[in-house]
């Protein structure tokens, strides 16, 4: 804000200044003004207002997503396990994040760590400072105690609510259903058999973005 001896108030970002001679101006309207250092009486600093349009263009970029929880093992071969998850991706303004992500699964019952590696969607259903979201992982797991062989498809939707923090970031907490397939050896009239079934589980996380 610069204040002239007229009277006169002018609004705008300084362009081009020359010590002690003149300085240009440039308003909100894209009007440049040049103005004589004489003619100034005092220039004052005032808080920028970002347009809605500006404001959203801000909240797009790359996103960092982590989270942490409990799976609980459900139905016939269904297995407890520990799980971290972490994903890069970039967000979409408003509401929607795509990455791609490694994770960890930790089995207490196998001694086990397993490392899913897939494909990571976000949506969440309103612009607001708290609201409710989507998610899914798709892709695969690699069994870390083994020599990284595949271990099977990996299937997480989630369903959460989202809490938007100053400075972009935001944390969350969600339930969800886990489906990773895996390979289970079967005892049937004295014979074993490997067959791939479903490692379901309960999905408990809390998250977070950087």
């Amino acid at each position: 804000m610069i204040y002239l001896k007229s009277g006169e108030v002018l609004s705008g970002t300084i362009v081009e200044q020359v010590p002690g001679v003149s300085m240009k101006i440039e308003t909100s309207e894209r009007k440049v003004f040049t103005i004589k250092m004489d003619e100034i009486e005092k220039i004052a600093k005032e808080k920028v207002m970002l347009s809605a349009t500006q404001q959203k263009a801000l909240k797009s970029g790359f996103e960092g997503n982590g989270a942490l929880g409990y799976n609980l093992g459900n139905g016939d071969y269904g297995l407890d396990r520990l799980m971290i998850n972490l994903s890069l991706g970039y967000r979409f303004y408003p509401v929607f994040f795509l990455g791609a992500g490694l994770g960890a699964r930790q089995y207490p019952d196998l001694k086990a760590t397993i490392v899913p590696v897939y494909i990571d969607f976000r949506g969440i259903l309103m612009d607001r400072k708290v609201s409710p979201f989507v998610s899914v992982q798709f892709g695969t797991s690699l069994n870390a105690s083994d020599g990284f062989k595949n271990v099977g498809m990996l299937i997480g939707p989630n369903f959460g609510i989202n809490f938007r923090l100053p400075e972009e970031s935001q944390v969350y907490f969600s339930i969800g259903y886990e489906f990773q397939q895996m390979d289970f050896y079967i005892w049937q009239s004295g014979y074993v058999s490997v067959s791939k079934k479903n490692n379901g589980a309960i999905s408990l996380r809390v998250g977070f973005t950087f």
